[in-house]
């Protein structure tokens, strides 16, 4: 974890901060790559990789993280720009022009994951609950983090306007 800080970040990782913000990202991973592996399979832990440090993986918790960060820039930034009166404010769902998605990401992200998130948030407390139920929330987080990150690395998201998501 401290290495790929490092390859992002440089010299300023250094310090009391970034030895807890290191810790808490480190617990974090091995909290999801416990929970994401069914507890009938071995967790190997490679700490001493040949390859080198990837935070890029499609697959485990720093990459669901990464997401989640990306996210929530995203989502901060929009209020930002709500504030300042570059966007619009989100209209009431019953309000929602699904006509104007035109990408196949956008439909893909639309009944894969936010139709669903309910029903999966749901089910996540239920899933527990039972055998390899932790792998399938997992599976479902990091499929979400695959897919949005396909889309946001394509589409510039709340960057210039896109005439087909204006309101």
């Amino acid at each position: 974890m401290k290495e790929a800080s490092e390859m992002k970040y440089g010299d300023q990782v250094e310090g009391q901060t970034w030895d807890d913000i290191i810790r808490v990202m480190t617990s974090a991973t091995l909290r999801f790559e416990l929970l994401s592996t069914v507890h009938t399979s071995p967790v190997t832990l490679d700490v001493q990789r040949e390859d080198g440090v990837s935070t890029k993986g499609p697959r485990g918790g720093v990459f669901v993280m990464y997401n989640c960060a990306r996210l929530h820039t995203l989502f901060d930034s929009y209020e930002r720009g709500v504030e300042k009166g570059l966007y619009p404010e989100i209209p009431d769902t019953s309000k929602l022009d699904f006509s104007a998605l035109k990408e196949e990401g956008e439909w893909l992200l639309l009944f894969n994951y936010l139709i669903t998130f309910s029903e999966q948030l749901d089910q996540s407390g239920q899933a527990l609950d039972c055998e390899g139920g932790g792998a399938r929330i997992c599976k479902f987080l990091v499929a979400l983090s695959k897919d949005f990150s396909s889309y946001y690395n394509r589409v510039h998201v709340l960057g210039e306007p896109l005439p087909h998501l204006q309101l």
